[in-house]
């Protein structure tokens, strides 16, 4: 069976767990996933290189294929959605889309509501919050919308009430998480008592944010354990990037957090590579290609490799910062 999968970015974490999952299930079943995938979009404005970028949706010749799925959340450009399904239905193959629904078209949406409703629970019940702020998605994304509606509800559930300047709508990147917390950096401006946000990426922009600032984050044992007082950092620095999975792009700003904290430059690059290199999500991906036996020689070559590069550097730091 051949799969087209269609989708107008791979940059977040729910769109690579989305793809993972499809070649979790489709490949030891012997079926063929073609991916159609670009980075000319964002949730805000419209990307420089954005037309240019979605021509590689032209490509597909879907009467090539037994099926295709669509996750036209991801793109942000109605004629070009518009021509992708036109081509769908004249090729008669069928069609799953995520998150939108289709006309003929099964859709499957993401669960939005119960994950926000237990994190207003937990802050509620068990840290006595009342002033929870709420760093939500987009405006427009039906995903953001479900998941602050959840959150107001919720909120009223326990009596508390929600005050508009306690919602920050971001993009759901890194950068707007850092935005929507340092409007409550400034002066005069009090500190909810807790701030919770719509997904990871945010979240993690608000917790580097806050530690910059000063406040104590759980997260800061990540600091103690990889600072520069730690012979093994640089060890550590790679086994804690093996649960992760990002690009060397969404690492940026982590690491860049890391070295502003004391972290030495090699146990950063480790860290780095250890995420973009030995993540475990890719690991089982090309153990779906990829023999046991070379698979094994391949994560050992890196793993000696990530770690002999991350002593060099920490040696010679004092040459290059």
């Amino acid at each position: 069976m051949n799969i087209a999968v269609l989708l107008g970015g791979v940059g977040f974490d729910s769109q690579k767990r989305t793809i993972n999952g499809i070649l979790d299930h489709a490949l030891p079943e012997g079926d063929n996933v073609y991916i159609f995938t670009c980075d000319g979009w964002n949730y805000v404005e419209r990307f420089k290189y954005e037309e240019g970028e979605y021509n590689i949706f032209r490509l597909p010749d879907f009467t090539q294929y037994d099926g295709v799925i669509m996750n036209s959340d991801t793109i942000h450009d109605l004629k070009v959605t518009e021509n992708i399904v036109d081509r769908i239905k004249k090729a008669k193959v069928p069609c799953v889309s995520l998150n939108q629904r289709g006309e003929g078209d099964v859709c499957v949406s993401m669960e939005n509501k119960t994950g926000i409703q237990a994190i207003v629970e937990h802050l509620v019940c068990e840290h006595d919050a009342r002033t929870i702020a709420f760093v939500s998605g987009p405006i427009d994304n039906h995903d953001a919308e479900q998941r602050l509606a959840a959150y107001k509800e919720t909120m009223e559930q326990h009596g508390l009430q929600y005050q508009e300047e306690n919602i920050f709508y971001g993009d759901y990147t890194y950068q707007s998480g850092m935005t929507a917390v340092e409007q409550y950096l400034n002066p005069g401006r009090q500190m909810p008592d807790a701030i919770m946000a719509a997904n990871d990426e945010m979240a993690i922009g608000m917790i580097l944010t806050l530690e910059d600032a000063g406040y104590r984050i759980p997260e800061d044992i990540i600091i103690k354990v990889l600072g520069t007082g730690n012979p093994f950092g640089v060890i550590l620095a790679t086994i804690a990037g093996i649960p992760m999975y990002a690009d060397i792009f969404g690492c940026i700003p982590i690491a860049e957090a890391l070295l502003a904290k004391g972290a030495q430059l090699g146990v950063v690059l480790s860290f780095m590579m250890g995420v973009t290199t030995l993540s475990l999500p890719s690991m089982i991906m090309l153990r779906k290609a990829v023999k046991p036996k070379l698979l094994g020689i391949f994560i050992a070559i890196c793993t000696i490799g990530i770690i002999i590069v991350g002593y060099f550097f920490n040696v010679f730091q004092y040459l290059l910062i």
